[in-house]
């Protein structure tokens, strides 16, 4: 089956979408958060998706990322998670990054999206998907077992429709990046609509990166844009 990808794989798309939306690890209600602002990620992809004529939905559920390079392996749980069924597809997680260490020193790994249960980039990461409790824990212990250098699990708990207009997914979307964009650029929904319309343009026609800009700059760049029209 061929399975099409909208351009949503594409480097150049990801590195601006990555740039845009990636923050730094943060205490989040008391919790470590690694910064992936995951729903942020499903929300701006779904929508540049679904304007490239795709069928998308919300897959609400939980991520486990196994670094087997030492004993124990380390596992990384995060819950809740967002990811994204395109066209009946999934998972397709463009909000995927892990750090590990290699020599006490941290590096990204070479994974720049998961697609279609597969890591797309230059490393060997297995992805897996449980469809039960008992599955999870199954293949949790597995991975540990097999000292899997790297992997992912998925678990979709919650299926869900994105909303008919682009403005109510932004509008139903309640992030700590959402809250961060609006402290910094006075606005929220509207930052997130002229992001989607700068990455569905530059999936139709290369144009402007944005990696040239600081995170905080790019928004306001955005929006100002969005306002000269």
């Amino acid at each position: 089956m061929i399975v099409k990808d909208y351009g949503l794989t594409d480097e150049s798309f990801l590195d601006d979408l990555h740039h845009l939306l990636w923050t730094k690890p943060f205490k989040n209600r008391g919790v470590k958060d690694r910064g992936l602002n995951c729903r942020d990620h499903a929300a701006i992809a779904g929508v540049v998706a679904r304007r490239l004529g795709a069928r998308v939905r919300f897959v609400h559920g939980m991520l486990m990322t196994v670094v087997g390079e030492a004993t124990p392996a380390a596992l990384i749980l995060t819950n809740p998670h967002t990811w994204l069924s395109i066209d009946g597809i999934a998972p397709c997680d463009l909000s995927f990054r892990v750090l590990r260490h290699e020599g006490g020193n941290p590096t990204r790994w070479n994974t720049r999206c998961i697609w279609n249960a597969e890591a797309l980039g230059g490393d060997a990461v297995k992805v897996d998907i449980a469809h039960s409790a008992a599955e999870w824990d199954f293949l949790v212990e597995n991975f540990q077992r097999d000292a899997v250098d790297r992997g992912v699990i998925y678990r979709a708990m919650h299926v869900k429709d994105l909303p008919d207009q682009d403005l109510d997914v932004f509008r139903q979307l309640s992030t700590p990046l959402k809250e961060e964009i609006k402290f910094a650029s006075g606005e929220d929904v509207e930052v997130y609509l002229a992001m989607a319309d700068f990455l569905t343009d530059r999936l139709r026609r290369e144009g402007e990166r944005l990696t040239n800009y600081d995170q905080a700059l790019a928004w306001a760049e955005l929006l100002s844009q969005k306002s000269s029209r």
